[in-house]
């Protein structure tokens, strides 16, 4: 069966990676943009040979012609979109965060379940071909019992964006994004390494600051983790930094695992590190695109072949990290994660 797709937000990331992504999967076709500025919906429409082009997410949410809405509009308004999608019965990938609040998360997924649709989040380093063999390293015991687990990704928003670079942009903006790095790309590291593991996490404690950007979110942040199982972790996030190993590594009693470059877009490396046995060998994993990866899953989700990934319910539990990972941060204490009232602070 073949599925018309329509996406809500035009901006870069759906642009320059989805949207090309979605155009090599087999079963998907591309039908409609949303953007709330006609002339860059057009534009968008135009570049990707897109049909229809709408300025509003209620014109393309009642285009009876679409079935699934890919919504990659700013985190505040995810769960608007969500449900919108959802009470006019399309299928739905939303992408990270979330939402900016558990109250959203708990909307989201009333109504999806309410209307009977697919919801999927999209925390895509979980389809990175690396991060699926690792998984299966760490379950078939290759490294015994996990006893530390790490995770980083880091970038440098101005050397990246260049004459670009504004430090409203959402990924810096608490009003827009709900947070900082933090809620853009440190809960990347936080989903990968409870994937990974496949342990939730007890307790947070995290510091963060603005090293190099002026802003009205965080530009780096730290946290230290213990997850349920007795392991413990830690993960560093940063907007401000030009290099970084952007790797995992995963410590046992029986040997380790490490990554290079894997929590990011596309994996840097496809070897994998692992030692066993008193001795380190390397394994090759593919350099796939993880967001074809996701998408081909969340369709066989939608044909009702196998179940998402990432649920609300699951994506659900990295927003109750991050908020708990800001809150100790406001706080300067632990924050166990079933702790009451994990909002942020009104601006």
């Amino acid at each position: 069966m073949e599925y018309n797709w329509g996406i809500i937000g035009a901006g870069k990331f759906a642009d320059n990676i989805f949207a090309p992504a979605l155009k090599h999967s087999k079963n998907s076709n591309l039908r409609a943009i949303m953007a709330r500025d006609k002339t860059k919906a057009e534009a968008f429409a135009k570049k990707h040979e897109v049909p229809k082009f709408y300025d509003s997410a209620e014109a393309l949410c009642h285009d009876e012609k679409i079935d699934v809405v890919y919504i990659a509009s700013p985190t505040i308004l995810h769960c608007e979109h969500t449900v919108l999608a959802a009470q006019c019965g399309k299928q739905i990938l939303c992408e990270k965060p979330m939402a900016p609040t558990l109250e959203a998360c708990d909307q989201m997924i009333l109504a999806a379940k309410e209307n009977k649709v697919t919801l999927m989040i999209g925390h895509n380093m979980r389809f990175h071909d690396i991060h699926q063999k690792v998984k299966e390293l760490i379950s078939n015991g290759q490294i015994g019992t996990v006893g530390i687990a790490r995770a980083e990704i880091i970038t440098s928003f101005k050397k990246n964006q260049g004459d670009n670079f504004t430090t409203d942009q959402f990924r810096l903006n608490r009003s827009i994004g709900g947070g900082g790095v933090l809620f853009d790309m440190g809960i990347h590291a936080i989903d990968v390494l409870r994937f990974l593991i496949d342990a939730e996490i007890e307790e947070i404690c995290a510091l963060s600051q603005n090293l190099f950007i002026e802003c009205n979110g965080e530009d780096t942040i730290s946290a230290a983790i213990k997850f349920k199982n007795g392991a413990y972790g830690a993960i560093a996030t940063s907007g401000a930094l030009p290099y970084a190993k952007n790797g995992i590594e995963i410590y046992g009693d029986k040997g380790a695992i490490t990554t290079d470059g894997s929590v990011w877009i596309s994996a840097r490396s496809p070897d994998i590190k692992v030692l066993a046995n008193g001795q380190w060998e390397t394994h090759k994993a593919e350099v796939n695109n993880c967001y074809l990866a996701e998408i081909e899953h969340f369709l066989q989700c939608v044909a009702g072949k196998t179940t998402p990934a990432v649920s609300g319910q699951e994506a659900k539990k990295n927003i109750q990290a991050v908020l708990a990972a800001y809150r100790s941060i406001d706080e300067s204490r632990s924050i166990r994660i079933d702790e009451e009232q994990l909002i942020r602070p009104e601006e």
